[in-house]
């Protein structure tokens, strides 16, 4: 498997992510369980073993949805101008406030996507998110 932009995944990278999202200046949401994960065995670059300060009993949570990013692009994420994953949307685009836009890998590993790309439309005003939400069926 490769990111985005062909570099190989290794389990590094799982810990360089996981060391990232306990960092509080990232995110709240990850921020507790990656924390309590405190040893990291790298010695198989396509294998981890992770051993926790307490047991963990959302472990699977945290390791379902954390997105695993490349290293090396952590300070474009931050500021928002890259997302080199290993996904099948690549990073495309972001304006703050107003949208985000993916497009598919066509280099992906797994199933192709069957969307040529996503647009994400940020809605940030209340009143514009229930004016822009779509009705239910047999509304009109």
């Amino acid at each position: 498997m490769t990111f985005h932009d062909g570099r190989p995944f290794t389990s590094k990278d799982v810990e360089a992510s996981i060391k990232t999202w306990a960092d509080p200046k990232w995110t709240v949401q990850f921020q507790r369980t990656a924390a309590a994960v405190t040893g990291f065995d790298t010695s198989d670059e396509h294998a981890i073993t992770l051993t926790f300060a307490h047991p963990l009993s959302n472990v699977f949570d945290l390791l379902d949805t954390l997105p695993i990013i490349d290293s090396g692009s952590l300070e474009q994420v931050r500021a928002g101008k890259a997302f080199v994953g290993t996904g099948p949307f690549t990073f495309e685009g972001w304006a703050p406030g107003s949208k985000i836009t993916l497009k598919r890998n066509e280099k992906y590993w797994g199933d192709k996507a069957h969307l040529d790309g996503i647009d994400v439309e940020i809605i940030p005003d209340p009143q514009a998110q229930v004016s822009q939400a779509p009705l239910g069926p047999g509304s009109t």
